[in-house]
């Protein structure tokens, strides 16, 4: 690793969440080394490359409180991400619906964990 790309990383090497690391594959007579050219936390690409926000919700059980509850964690989480929300029936239809500018959205654990917690399963994918 570079020592500027090392200075920049310094942190998060320290840490205990998972990193991306981007760069080089080298293969010499000792074995391979990766020449990082960038290495930050998965949380920081996930917000910073992520483009849409998708919900997806069982429509068997789905509830109007659910759904105004929804809304107000979309608020809370608000930011440049698109979102859509994908209504499904299992076995018969999916409506995509994508959401007004108003509902755009933060891409973070904490939304996703939100979603998880009010819904009480894995609702939201990053894309």
């Amino acid at each position: 690793m570079l020592p500027d790309i090392y200075a920049q990383a310094a942190a998060c090497l320290k840490g205990e969440e998972p990193l991306l690391v981007a760069g080089t594959l080298e293969v010499g007579e000792k074995g391979a080394k990766i020449r990082a050219t960038e290495v930050c936390s998965l949380r920081e690409v996930q917000g910073r490359d992520t483009r849409s926000v998708h919900f997806t919700l069982t429509a068997a059980g789905l509830e109007r409180d659910h759904l105004e509850s929804l809304k107000g964690i979309l608020a809370l989480h608000h930011g440049g991400c698109r979102s859509l929300l994908h209504i499904v029936i299992p076995e018969k239809s999916r409506t995509t619906i994508r959401l007004p500018e108003s509902c755009k959205v933060t891409a973070c654990e904490e939304l996703a964990l939100a979603v998880k917690e009010l819904l009480g399963y894995n609702a939201v994918t990053f894309e």
